[in-house]
Parts: C-alpha cells; structure tokens; sequence
C-alpha cells in the first residue's frame, strides 16, 4: 500500500467498531453492564482526525457495527427481547446520556468542514436501525434528519469505498448472528413492528445478561467452550448453571425467522456449537465471501474482537479493527486479556491506490487514572 505520511491527500477514512457503549457508570456506583471504559480516548481519536494534517482534508468517521451496545441496556428492569421503536429510542438515549464526552467529539468533529460521521449499526446495536432512535442520535449531534455530516447503514451489507476498499461489520459471516440487509424488523401478531434479533443477540439476551452481574466478562471470554470447560472444573455451580440455561434456551427458542421454517433439532445443535465455539474461522469465512466481489483490494471489518492485518496473493488486504473493550482470549496461540484500542486508517493521495494501515491509538499519556469511579 501506498505511503502517504508525506504526500497530499484526496480523503481519509477512519473507521472503528466494537466500543460497546452502554448506559454509562451513575458516580459512586459500578455498572455491571458497561464494558467500555476509554471515553476520554475515544474523543482524543475522534479530535485528532479533525485537527492537524486531517484539518483541510475530507475525512469520513465509519462507525463499523456495535458502537453501542444496546442489548446490554435494561428496559424498565428487564432485557426485553421484543423492541419495539420507542424502547430502541429509550435505550439509544441512555447510551447517548452514559457517554457525553464522546459525542461531544462527535459533535466537533462533524463541524469542521468536510468532515462527516457514517454509523453502521452492528449485531449488538440493531436498535439503530429505527428512525427514532437515529433521531436521538442526530440531535444530539446538533444536525437535521436531512443532514449528510451523520448517516446510517441500513440497507447494504458492505460499504464500497473507492478503489476497492469494503467495509462491513461482519456478523453477516456468522449463521447465529445474521441480520438480512434492509429486514432487521418483523411485524408481531398483534400488528407491531419490533427488531427481528438474531439468535446470537437473543441467546445474549437470555443466557449471559442474566448472569453478568455475577461475572461481568462471561460475554467477553473467547472462546466461550474453553471458558465452559475451565468453569466445570474451577466454578462449577455458576458453569452449571449457564449450562443448563443455555440448553433450554437451544431446545425451546424459536429459531426460524421471519419467513423461514422452524430449525430441526440437528440444526439447532449446530447452531449452538457455533454458538460456544465464537469466532472460529472468522477470517476465512469472511474472504469466501466476499472474494466475488469486483474490484475488490481490501476488507475491512469488526466483530470477532481479534484485531489483526493480513496481506494475501492477489494484493488483497485484510483488516479487523479489534475491540475497546477487555477480551480475554484462551486459544493457546493468543493467551491472555488483549486491551489494544485499535482502529482503521484508509489515507487516499491525491495520486495512486491507498494506505491501509491497522493503527493502535495511545492518546495523551497520563500520570495517574482512577480505577474505579
């Protein structure tokens, strides 16, 4: 790829995903379902892009999937599995309210000329998709519904930019976590319009959020088998449990979709072993999938948490742009809690293909941080 550390620049794309914003912490008081916990960097990040070299050059913020995580945010004491627009709206709003220092970056950085914010919503944050919820986001942001600085995603999969450069989130890779583009709601028997969830985000909903305020990284342990294994052994009444949980939920959750039949019970028992054995072969199902596409140079996408750059035959690059949130990973090659907050920097000069870098963002050195708030 192309070098533009001193050369002139067309454009600029920025892109990260999986912050996994939630309600935010209440002072005094720990929110055992908040996992994110770099509020003061992500604005730095967002800054930095508006500021210096990136100041007089069009620079598009690409929020790639799961920048908040709705499905972690009660409803009225509960973690309702049919969402309608008005809970989306509500529990966008508390994740806006929970994180004001970075949607204060957001607003900078879109009043800077050339400079816009694209959010696509991810398997952890379908609640975007409702306009309700898109209008809390933009009024905070300070723009009209009409405004081009703040778009959503939500009839594509995969976002072209130029030169061959796709973009997407990547839970469409997975069976459990698939979201069709443009059907991520389905209509009730009583005539209401609530989110179709993938099995994933309901085997979330049900199994693991029930059980997070007793371990709060049961849903950021990969992958979750080898935690299952270590948990007989070491925690076995909470393994125990989670377990048999997690068996009911298989044997007796609806799994058909819309406009699908009802899965036989072989299918289900595949579904849930992809279920425990998360993000196994993500990178190789994401390259059979889009290898088709024309023009195709680089893909890059989110999800797995697993942060990585890859070059392959042909001159295709592949990025995953990781996680802010703590991942404690048990595969024997990649031991170990993993913290890096990471992103994509797309740099197109003015002449010749792109930069394509995996960057890790350090922010402002500190002397000293509070551990608890």
């Amino acid at each position: 790829m192309a070098d533009t550390g001193t050369t002139s620049l067309s454009e600029v794309k920025v892109i990260f995903s999986d912050t996994h914003l939630g309600s935010g912490h209440a002072p005094g008081i720990v929110n055992p379902f908040e996992d994110f916990h770099h509020d003061d960097k992500l604005a730095e990040l967002i800054d930095h892009h508006c500021s210096g070299r990136f100041a007089d050059v069009p620079v598009e913020l690409f929020i790639n999937g799961d920048f908040l995580d709705t499905l972690k945010v009660p409803w009225e004491g509960t973690f309702p599995t049919e969402v309608t627009e008005p809970i989306a709206a509500a529990k966008v709003a508390r994740c806006v309210r929970g994180h004001p220092a970075v949607f204060d970056a957001l607003r900078r950085f879109i009043s800077v000329p050339d400079h816009r914010v694209t959010i696509n919503p991810g398997n952890h944050d379908i609640d975007i998709v409702f306009p309700g919820a898109q209008r809390v986001i933009r009024a905070r942001l300070g723009v009209p519904e009409d405004s081009q600085a703040v778009t959503f995603v939500t009839d594509r999969e995969f976002t072209q930019f130029p030169m061959g450069v796709i973009v997407c989130h990547g839970n469409g890779f997975e069976t459990m976590n698939r979201i069709e583009p443009g059907r991520a709601t389905r209509k009730t028997d009583d005539g209401r319009e609530v989110l179709d969830l993938p099995i994933g985000s309901r085997f979330v909903l049900d199994c693991l959020m029930p059980v997070k305020r007793e371990n709060q990284l049961i849903d950021h342990v990969v992958p979750l088998s080898t935690y299952l294994m270590y948990g007989l052994v070491f925690e076995t009444r909470f393994t125990v449990r989670l377990l048999g949980r997690s068996i009911r939920f298989f044997l007796q959750a609806p799994m058909g979709g819309q406009d699908q039949e009802e899965l036989s019970l072989v299918k289900k028992i595949q579904l849930a072993l992809e279920n425990i054995s998360l993000f196994s072969d993500f990178e190789k199902q994401a390259f059979k999938t889009v290898k088709g596409l024309e023009e195709f140079s680089t893909l890059i996408t989110g999800h797995s948490h697993k942060a990585m750059i890859r070059r392959f035959p042909g001159n295709r690059t592949y990025v995953n742009t990781g996680t802010w949130t703590r991942t404690v990973r048990l595969e024997l090659g990649d031991l170990g809690p993993v913290d890096k907050l990471t992103y994509a920097l797309v740099e197109y000069p003015t002449k010749g293909p792109p930069s394509v870098n995996l960057m890790a963002f350090n922010g402002t050195r500190r002397v000293t941080e509070a551990l608890s708030t």
